[in-house]
């Protein structure tokens, strides 16, 4: 029994008054002899909560609680009078003789204690010495032998009865102890043979308690309450004994937490949770400042549940820093430091802030594919660094901001001072610290919240989710102040960054992150040889990534068989290409560098051309099916095109014709071609310009090529046509269904395929690869796109190891592997291409052309016209066989000229200057054509004079 000495001791050092006020955060008023609290913390009334000082009593009126201050802290708390007495011992270092600080109890049963130990050590010593059962749980398990000793699991065989017989017990002290059970004509060992035993390990370091798990079954027993230490509420107990302690479900979590993760301070439920031990969590929490509890709870709705739950009980000490700081403040400033015209008469009874009773509370997330953190760690490779990184990025929880604001006015109004607009935009400020991320952007601040990325300010989707948690309105005058210390905080301690796009990629450490857009907020990982799923914007890296507004969520599938989903790939996407096959290998693998987006700044331009009903519009709705989960094949305006390429991996400009290009499309074009960044002046400003970086991969659908050099040279053109329809296509919403219920096995196989395949060693294979482009195909027409080019010749020769090519086959030549025959039909076909193209899109190749044919048919007429030297050569018929035009850049130009005025148009260029600009740019244009070239053959009063010459065939 408790020692009558204890209760004295702790009833006259501790004032009943001041310890009410402290734990209810309530103050009292005199009343008569004594105070009055304002509420009744037990039922609620008022006016009829009483205290006596002097007789150390309370007593409420309307329900009847009364008693002394061990009274009020057994119902309130609510725990056991042994608990009350050590709890308010602990907190006013009062010395008493009731047990040590670990909870011993004096009134247990020594005989049972001994009793309890002996089993322990006996079901430890049967698992160690029975190999099956420590194969368990060495292997299957998967805890060490060290981890078992710790927590003494043992082994049942059943003879445990006549084990403790011989340790000297008697009959009646082994059945007291629950371990056994007396039927009808023996005396029977409680758990069965082949069940694992965990002792419980109180608070004193006595075992107080027994489970059990057997595998393959549900029904695992445990002894029975009424003979279990009623304070042995968790399996192991010793963790409360620090200030931090992670809860799990159930034994193998604790085990797998403490041995893998090596996290010493873990404790579990071991069952349903239950009242009496939320409530010494509450009671444990509350003791001092500084607690921090870890949920690690099952991924289902029991954990779900069993986690909402301690949210809510312990929601009102769940306060953000700032709330606590302020209540340190309020709590431990004299009166006279308020100043004079803020506080009440001095007449009045001294006001006092109670210090609030504080808990910080996480919660561990992690993959939902695992059941539970014990699977978890079983699957990860590093599982101590997995749960340290875990419990870094463990979701912080606070009370509601509603609640945190509400406390921090009714401390204003107790000590009649005025709520000011700064101190709550600093407690809005650090809440949103704690559960999201701010960034800055140039003079913008944004908050990343809720997957969502809200810019601080005047604008209606923060202001709606301002009001909605904080209940904060923007038509009231202080919160524009409010806002502005947002703002201003934000600015400061933010990360100063540009807004993040839908990719991110660490060129040093060779790491994309990858924004899956889905409704669990995941983001993926991948480094060579590696893919992890991480959290946006609460990763251990903190990257922070924008969703694409287009791009539905998707799942990334660990175990996806990457045969079946390029199967897949190639029966839904790349077989209903109306194109060439080495084409439908150029497109697929465009696709896939999506992911390698970010290495390589000059992106081209894919351009499908075809007559209509040629399937290139059908191509590009594939297309877009497969990346964004929907046919998002549109017509947008330019100012759209911008906005969109910086945060969509694909833009579809249809049928965008060069003679409907408006300058600003070409403006789109060439900037998301080259990888430049756009500037533009900033709304509202004289001075400031936003700069935009595109990060998307262009796709143009077009019947006529594009007329300027500068997008041919850029442009990879892939025809469509009716000769290449697949004979087994059927409608175009059912592949496009098809497609978007394969998604995530074809991405999830593309994920796999470059963390595993591509990326380890990339830069030597791009190296190589560049290599190859310049030494083989120097000068090619798409030469500009050789960092492109690169980067898709290693994607396809991935890709054929899994989808081969129908027209070439490895070792078809001694030199050439399947890639290497593929990459040269892209290069061969975009060379014809341009060579065709060349002579009606290049302005002086077209110029020449003509200039050439008005010469042929009348000689004499054109040297009167243009007026500069002009020869030929004649064959064997006399035809010309060859031309050679002698003139500068200057004459050029004026024959441009009377060309246009000839034939009603306009010349293309504004000078002589611009014209020698392009005519160097366009040298290889003229000689693929036939043109040669010979430069200042001699100076003419001062201007160097350049030959022309096309020879034609016999």
């Amino acid at each position: 029994m408790q020692r009558a000495d204890d209760f004295q001791r702790i009833k006259e050092n501790i004032d009943i008054k001041q310890e009410i006020e402290r734990r209810t955060g309530q103050t009292t008023k005199p009343d008569g002899k004594g105070h009055a609290l304002p509420e009744c913390p037990f039922c609620g009334g008022h006016n009829c909560f009483k205290i006596s000082p002097t007789e150390h009593l309370f007593n409420c009126f309307q329900c009847s609680a009364g008693g002394s201050v061990i009274d009020f802290v057994m119902k309130f708390a609510p725990c056991s009078e042994r608990e009350a007495i050590l709890d308010l011992a602990g907190v006013h270092g009062i010395e008493i003789n009731a047990g040590g600080p670990g909870g011993g109890d004096a009134r247990r049963d020594h005989g049972r204690d001994a009793i309890f130990e002996t089993a322990a050590e006996y079901y430890h010593r049967v698992l160690m010495a029975t190999r099956t059962a420590l194969s368990y749980q060495n292997k299957a398990r998967q805890h060490d032998s060290l981890t078992l000793a710790k927590f003494h699991v043992g082994y049942a065989d059943g003879n445990l009865h006549g084990h403790l017989i011989k340790q000297g017990f008697t009959e009646d002290q082994i059945i007291a102890s629950g371990l056994v059970k007396s039927y009808a004509a023996a005396v029977k060992d409680v758990f069965w043979p082949g069940q694992y035993i965990y002792p419980h390990v109180g608070k004193s370091g006595k075992i107080g308690d027994f489970t059990t798990k057997e595998p393959n079954s549900k029904n695992n027993p445990r002894l029975r309450s009424e003979y279990k230490d009623p304070d042995c509420l968790f399996f192991n107990m010793p963790a409360f004994n620090s200030d931090t302690v992670i809860l799990v479900e159930g034994q193998n979590d604790l085990l797998s937490v403490f041995g893998r993760g090596e996290c010493q301070n873990v404790a579990a439920c071991c069952g349903q949770l239950s009242k009496g031990q939320i409530d010494f969590i509450k009671q444990w929490a509350s003791r001092r400042p500084g607690k921090t509890i870890f949920l690690c709870f099952d991924n289902d709705k029991q954990g779900n549940g069993y986690r909402e739950k301690i949210e809510n009980e312990l929601s009102e000490q769940c306060l953000s820093d700032k709330i606590i700081s302020i209540n340190r403040k309020f709590a431990n400033q004299e009166r006279d430091t308020i100043e004079a015209d803020q506080r009440e008469e001095e007449s009045e009874p001294s006001v006092s802030i109670p210090l609030a009773k504080t808990v910080r509370l996480k919660a561990i997330r992690f993959d939902e594919k695992y059941k539970d953190i014990d699977e978890f760690l079983k699957q990860t490779d590093k599982p101590a660094e997995a749960m340290r990184s875990l419990m870094e990025n463990a979701d912080v929880f606070l009370a509601p901001l509603k609640r945190l604001l509400s406390m921090y006015r009714g401390w204003c109004h107790m000590l009649d001072i005025k709520a000011g607009s700064n101190e709550i935009g600093e407690i809005i400020f650090d809440y949103f610290q704690t559960k999201g991320q701010y960034f800055v952007d140039g003079d913008k601040s944004f908050l990343f919240f809720r997957s969502k990325i809200y810019e601080i300010g005047n604008n209606m989707p923060f202001k709606s989710m301002l009001y909605e948690l904080a209940g904060i309105n923007y038509a009231n005058s202080s919160t524009r102040q409010i806002f502005e210390v947002l703002q201003a905080k934000a600015y400061e301690y933010g990360r100063h960054t540009q807004v993040p796009g839908w990719i991110h990629t660490d060129l040093e450490n060779k790491t994309i992150y990858f924004n899956l857009n889905n409704d669990k907020n995941e983001i993926l990982r991948i480094s060579p040889g590696n893919i992890e799923i991480i959290l946006n914007g609460t990763n251990t890296e903190k990257i922070l990534l924008n969703s694409s507004p287009k791009m539905r969520p998707l799942q990334y599938l660990q175990d996806v068989d990457i045969q079946e989903a390029m199967n897949e790939f190639n029966r839904l996407f790349m077989k209903n290409l109306a194109c060439n096959a080495s084409d439908k290998f150029f497109i697929a693998v465009v696709v896939m560098n999506t992911i390698l987006i970010q290495y390589t700044k000059a992106r081209g331009i894919t351009k499908f051309s075809g007559t209509h009903a040629s399937g290139k519009t059908g191509g590009a709705a594939l297309i877009t099916t497969l990346v964004y989960g929907q046919d998002y094949v549109t017509i947008g305006s330019p100012a759209a095109d911008f906005s969109e390429a910086t945060r969509s991996p694909i833009t579809i400009q249809d049928n965008l014709e060069s003679d409907t290009m408006s300058k600003t499309q070409r403006d789109f074009l060439l900037v998301a071609a080259t990888g430049i960044t756009k500037q533009k002046r900033k709304s509202g400003t004289d001075s400031e310009n936003v700069y935009e970086r595109v990060q998307t991969q262009v796709i143009v659908t077009a019947i006529e090529p594009f007329s300027e050099g500068e997008l041919i040279s850029r442009t990879n053109d892939i025809f469509f046509g009716e000769k290449y329809f697949d004979s087994d296509f059927v409608e175009a919403t059912e592949i496009e269904s098809k497609l978007v219920s394969a998604r995530d096995r074809i991405w999830s196989a593309i994920f796999k395929l470059i963390a595993y395949d591509v990326l380890p060693g990339f830069a030597e294979k791009r190296k190589s690869a560049l290599n190859l482009l310049k030494d083989k195909y120097a000068g090619h027409s798409k030469s500009r796109l050789n960092e492109l080019y690169s980067c898709l010749f290693i994607l396809c020769g991935e890709l054929l190891k899994y989808v081969p090519h129908p027209e070439h086959s490895a070792g078809r030549l001694p030199d050439l592997t399947a890639p290497h025959l593929v990459l040269n039909d892209w290069i061969e076909q975009q060379d014809r291409i341009d060579r065709a193209t060349a002579g009606e899109t290049n302005p002086i190749l077209y110029r020449l052309e003509l200039l050439l044919r008005e010469y042929i048919r009348n000689p004499e007429a054109f040297r009167q016209t243009y007026l500069f030297e002009c020869t030929h050569n004649l064959g064997g018929v006399d035809e010309i066989i060859e031309v050679r035009f002698i003139l500068s850049t200057s004459e050029l130009y004026s024959a441009f000229e009377i060309l246009a005025k000839n034939r009603g148009g306009q010349c293309p260029y504004r000078n002589v200057r611009q014209l020698g600009a392009r005519l160097n740019d366009s040298m290889k244009v003229l000689e693929a054509a036939r043109w040669r070239f010979q430069p200042r053959i001699k100076t003419v009063r001062g201007e160097p004079k350049h030959v022309f010459m096309k020879t034609f065939d016999d």
